[in-house]
């Protein structure tokens, strides 16, 4: 029987999507905190949450602010040699060596994606790929 205080996998996972939205740009902690709070997420699940994601090299934090760790640069270079109608309009469509998808959906309805390279599984809806410095096209395309 769960503690009391156990979190269940999915409040886990609707956490971690609260935070992946409010970094997409850099963040004072300070300010996470008090939009998570809103939304009822104590400060030490975002602390531990925040750990992990530095930790996997996602997320860094310097001087009270939080960034994504990923490199938006390889991005821009990308779009760059693609025509703008060529550009991927959905997780579903990138073409990425650690990128597959896992044929199930999440309770949300949102169809599943493993990333092989990070060891994470997100939703349809992420939009980390789009910007991940290690995409690696299986068939020379984008």
């Amino acid at each position: 029987m769960p503690g009391k205080h156990e979190v269940k996998p999915e409040t886990w996972r609707k956490w971690i999507r609260l935070i992946l939205e409010n970094i997409r740009e850099p963040i004072s902690s300070e300010e996470l905190y008090s939009r998570l709070k809103e939304k009822g997420v104590a400060q030490k699940r975002v602390d531990s949450i925040l750990a992990v994601l530095e930790e996997a090299g996602l997320v860094k934090i310097e001087d009270g602010k939080i960034y994504f760790k990923i490199e938006k640069t390889s991005e821009a270079s990308i779009v760059s040699e693609v025509k703008h109608e060529e550009y991927p309009k959905s997780i579903e469509f990138i073409d990425c060596i650690h990128l597959s998808k896992l044929g199930i959906e999440s309770r949300s309805g949102s169809k599943l994606y493993f990333c092989s390279k990070y060891e994470i599984t997100i939703g349809e809806e992420a939009e980390i790929c789009f910007v991940c410095k290690y995409r690696t096209p299986r068939s020379g395309g984008v």
